[in-house]
């Protein structure tokens, strides 16, 4: 018999006025392109727009303010 393990998930941060959401980086990532955005593991992402990319949310950063487009996996 194999024991089942269960790990309570956090609550969603509620989104501030004019996001879409707000969202935790899992992994750091590296911008390929000017329109992408550099951020790091753990930091919080201010997710402007996620329907016009299949895989990709419009967002900003604390550290940037003009925002740019980072993947949805990451």
């Amino acid at each position: 018999m194999s024991a089942i393990k269960h790990t309570r998930v956090p609550p969603p941060i509620p989104a501030k006025p004019g996001y879409v959401s707000i969202v935790k980086a899992l992994y750091n990532y590296t911008a390929r392109s000017p329109e992408e955005l550099s951020f790091e593991e753990g930091e919080i992402l201010y997710v402007t727009d996620d329907a016009k990319y299949k895989d990709w949310y419009l967002a900003t950063t604390n550290k940037n303010r003009t925002g740019g487009l980072v993947p949805k996996n990451y």
